[in-house]
């Protein structure tokens, strides 16, 4: 991994970055944070207060970028990924936390109390409620109550295989990961089955290609999707062998772009990713042998 690093930390956030640009540098700091924290390799992998540092500035960027965002599934994706930077590189997450749940209230009172939100939209808003409230289970909340609907009805429009009729594959892979939140954040297994039913059917459905230069870059968000909610587990077993599948192809696609486009670092995220939670899963299995390397310079390939 060392030789994919470089090219990946000489990137710094900008307000004027895109969306995805943002999420992908979260991605990878909370990836390298957790993993030089958890398993005493800043020698090998840098220093956790460098990386606490550049959540810092991240943070700062994403908090502006925020208030400069109209569309609304990308503010929340915004805001999620607040939530996600300060709790997975510092101990010290109190205050930090106030300006992500203000930023996570005013989504809901723009949008959700304001009109009935589908889609991408409604899933995002969900996503950040989660974040917010838990662990508590403020039942008379108002953002709480709109929470737990969401995920009812959900549950209750899955057909007896496993899919929602008309809704697109992201839409549909966002509605398993807040309904696998209602389940291990606040502790309401009534869905649990609902969840396991989608995720089997949507796992089936989805392929991960593998041609790299014959693909729709469209795919690419859905693809990360389904990454994710391979390793979520809960009401499932996590699926690593998907998870790495996805991560060998987005490697092969990120050597394809130039480098520090928004398709390359949002590809480039997924392989560090992968690869800090294969050498943690190792390590604490008392059986690396080698620190693996990766690079997505051209003609370089994976070596796990």
């Amino acid at each position: 991994m060392q030789s994919l690093l470089p090219g990946v930390l000489r990137t710094r956030p900008d307000v004027c970055s895109s969306t995805d640009w943002l999420l992908s540098l979260c991605r990878v700091y909370t990836s390298l944070y957790d993993l030089v924290a958890t398993n005493d390799l800043e020698k090998e992998f840098g220093r956790r207060a460098e990386y606490a540092e550049r959540a810092d500035e991240l943070l700062h960027v994403l908090l502006l970028k925020i208030t400069s965002t109209d569309e609304p599934a990308l503010r929340s994706a915004l805001i999620s990924a607040t939530y996600a930077l300060i709790c997975g590189t510092t101990f010290a997450a109190g205050a930090k936390l106030d300006d992500c749940r203000e930023q996570t209230v005013r989504l809901f009172y723009d949008y959700a109390d304001a009109d009935e939100p589908h889609g991408l939209v409604r899933t995002g808003i969900c996503r950040c409620i989660s974040d917010m409230l838990y662990p508590e289970i403020p039942e008379g909340d108002a953002c709480f109550r709109f929470f737990r609907t969401s995920v009812r009805e959900w549950a209750g429009a899955l057909s007896a295989v496993g899919c929602w009729t008309g809704i697109p594959f992201d839409v549909a892979l966002e509605r398993i990961e807040v309904m696998n939140r209602n389940s291990y954040m606040f502790l309401d297994r009534t869905y649990d089955g609902a969840v396991k039913r989608a995720f089997e059917y949507y796992r089936q459905r989805l392929t991960v290609p593998r041609d790299p230069g014959n693909f729709d870059e469209c795919y690419l968000q859905t693809l990360g999707r389904l990454y994710d909610v391979a390793l979520q587990g809960n009401a499932y077993a996590p699926d690593t062998v998907l998870a790495g599948r996805i991560a060998r192809f987005m490697g092969d696609y990120a050597r394809m772009q130039p480098e520090r486009n928004d398709e390359w670092l949002y590809s480039t995220s997924y392989v560090v990713h992968n690869l800090a939670g294969e050498i943690a899963g190792q390590l604490q299995q008392g059986g690396l042998q080698h620190i693996p390397e990766v690079s997505v310079q051209a003609n370089a390939g994976f070596d796990i």
